[in-house]
């Protein structure tokens, strides 16, 4: 993630490129321009920090260190076939920065949190169980064969795009086998739910065809009796 140090002042040691002692560690690398100054690591204390740019040391008091945004993945793992219940909300950073979900290993996990991350879902193995239709509308989902996808809840979820082994799926609602509210089913999905990929809008209802009046019932059945009698 970039780094930078953008108060004023507070100068206790070395130099700095601006006398007011804002920025000393540049918003930009001097050796790749264009490009942020980048943490490239941390002391085992925590105390330090190490930077991607080549700069004069300085120490400063009384300062902010500004971290920017990055993007992130949380994976759960394991092998318990059990309900292994994650009941804390999953969000992207109040900064910005994005999270995914990447699903590892045979067991089974069930994400029952109000969530609110935005970034795309894995499942490479085991199983993801969803308790309600959270998927980001512009997210992706992607399952390769061993995972599967678990829509434990009522209704739809529109996400933007879903992916089997790699490969691109057509846009329509899909869900597992024997769902006969799917436009398309898949062994990598169970549960009761849909996820509407693409956003496509749903069919238009037949045309109701009007009941007859009563009094269009009662003149048939007067032309009925008329022409039994002349026969």
């Amino acid at each position: 993630m970039s780094v930078n140090d953008p108060d004023p002042g507070g100068i206790t040691f070395g130099r700095c490129a601006t006398p007011s002692g804002e920025n000393c560690i540049p918003i930009e690398d001097p050796d790749n321009p264009g490009e942020p100054v980048r943490v490239t690591g941390v002391s085992s204390d925590g105390s330090t920090i190490g930077i991607s740019a080549n700069v004069p040391f300085v120490q400063k008091l009384n300062t902010r260190i500004v971290f920017g945004t990055v993007e992130r993945t949380l994976t759960l793992t394991g092998t318990n076939a059990d309900d292994n219940t994650l009941a804390a909300a999953i969000g992207d950073s109040d900064a910005g920065g994005v999270v995914s979900v990447e699903k590892t290993g045979s067991g089974k996990w069930v994400l029952a949190g109000n969530n609110t991350y935005t970034g795309d879902t894995f499942i490479d193995d085991g199983v993801l169980s969803v308790v309600s239709p959270f998927f980001d509308p512009n997210s992706s989902i992607e399952l390769t064969s061993g995972g599967m996808l678990d829509l434990n809840y009522g209704g739809e979820n529109v996400v933007a795009g879903l992916v089997f082994d790699g490969i691109e799926q057509a846009d329509g609602r899909w869900g597992g086998i024997g769902n006969v509210l799917a436009d398309f089913t898949s062994s990598f999905l169970s549960g009761t739910g849909l996820l509407n990929v693409g956003n496509v809008p749903a069919a238009a209802a037949s045309a109701a065809v009007p009941e007859p009046s009563l009094a269009a019932l009662v003149a048939g059945a007067f032309l009925g009796i008329v022409n039994c009698r002349r026969r």
